[in-house]
């Protein structure tokens, strides 16, 4: 199924049925959610924690 972007901005038609299933059974099993929210927390420490960033603006002073 090809979505027109320009007719469909926030791709809604792409939210099917099963999307939301899914969805829905993420947040109602406690187990998988808390392992998701800890995969994100480590994703978000290592990209966006300070630390991460440091060097990265330590090299845009010099």
């Amino acid at each position: 199924m090809e979505i027109d972007a320009a007719a469909d901005p926030a791709n809604l038609a792409a939210i099917t049925s099963e999307t939301v299933e899914a969805v829905v059974e993420a947040i109602m099993d406690p187990v998988r959610r808390r392992r998701m929210v800890e995969s994100n927390y480590h994703l978000a420490r290592q990209h966006f924690s300070f630390e991460a960033a440091t060097p990265l603006l330590a090299s845009l002073i010099r």
